[in-house]
């Protein structure tokens, strides 16, 4: 049985024990929750950093292929400054609102 929808902002990075390929940041997982919300719901709309778009950043690049080839994946909105969307807040990469 699945939700027919999943609406949020899951949590960027692990700040505790995670290992990061890149030891200047903490550990991406924004990517396992948006898996978790497909897996658990038919529509997902999710606010999360945009740098995968551009295959950067800390999440696997087999990942960052795999969304970006997804036919049913769509950006509603990429905000390049993330302060437009959370002001205050910096996240490198800007932010995306997703659909899947």
């Amino acid at each position: 049985m699945k939700f027919d929808f999943v609406i949020g902002n899951p949590p960027y990075q692990d700040n505790h024990d995670a290992q990061s390929d890149n030891k200047l940041f903490a550990a991406s997982v924004y990517h396992l929750f948006m898996e978790a919300a497909f897996n658990v719901a038919t529509k997902v709309e999710l606010v999360t950093p945009a740098r995968f778009l551009f295959n950067t950043g800390a999440t696997p690049k087999e990942w960052n292929r795999k969304m970006l080839n997804d036919e049913h994946f769509k950006v509603l909105r990429y905000a390049q400054n993330s302060k437009t969307v959370f002001p205050g807040i910096k996240i490198m990469g800007g932010v995306v609102i997703s659909y899947r």
